[in-house]
């Protein structure tokens, strides 16, 4: 019984993962110009991170 309710859970879990490939394939153009956009933005995350900090105490923040 147990290992029925397992197999259950498992083909709900591969008929997800299947609608969420066929979605991925369909919407994979604008996917993947959403991730260019993201490390666009993660990389001036990064610029920003590694300015220099300027001396003295750090400010408070309000």
């Amino acid at each position: 019984m147990q290992l029925r309710m397992g197999e259950k859970r498992l083909q709900m879990n591969l008929m997800v993962l299947e609608m969420k490939v066929g979605w991925i394939k369909l919407h994979g153009h604008s996917l993947s110009l959403m991730t260019q956009e993201t490390n666009l933005i993660f990389h001036h995350l990064e610029v920003i991170e590694a300015a220099p900090v300027p001396p003295g105490p750090p400010q408070e923040r309000v």
